[in-house]
């Protein structure tokens, strides 16, 4: 159809050449796939909440030490990633999605006080998740609102 010419590199689309889509008739940049017709994945909570997750307590040694909480869906390897950079594990406990989000937003608001930002580069995530280890971290259980079913599947990952 023709060529996007004064566009910045930066807000270009994948493709400078745009196509009409012979199914629909809408006009797009030639990336492959129409995202009106063949749609786009739904990552949203509301699709993937229901789905078995890891919530996590990991330990960093060495000259800055560093208690990590995190989740991850049990499908993936957030875990191991941190394990190959170093990381120890603490405890991990196994429900949906949803619960461990909860659970790790509730042990990040009440023990706020005992964040720590690291000064080394950080491998696998963000910084907002890391405490002192004086951190009076109970059992990951206890984070968990009551009723939640959850596993024990730290012996999965020692």
């Amino acid at each position: 159809m023709g060529r996007r010419v004064h566009v910045k590199a930066k807000k270009a689309p994948p493709s400078r050449r745009w196509v009409q889509h012979l199914e629909c008739g809408r006009v797009m940049p030639s990336v492959g796939r129409c995202p009106w017709c063949d749609g786009i994945p739904d990552r949203s909570l509301a699709t993937l909440g229901h789905l078995p997750a890891y919530l996590y307590l990991i330990g960093f040694g060495g000259r800055q030490r560093l208690v990590k909480i995190g989740i991850g869906l049990a499908s993936g390897s957030r875990i191991q990633g941190h394990l190959r950079h170093g990381a120890s594990v603490i405890e991990v406990r196994q429900a949906t999605l949803m619960e461990c989000r909860a659970a790790e937003a509730q042990v990040l608001k009440s023990l706020s006080a005992w964040s720590s930002r690291p000064s080394l580069p950080w491998p696998l995530a963000g910084d907002t998740e890391c405490f002192r280890p004086s951190a009076p971290i109970t059992p990951l259980k206890q984070w968990f609102a009551p009723g939640t079913r959850t596993k024990d599947v730290t012996r999965i990952f020692r």
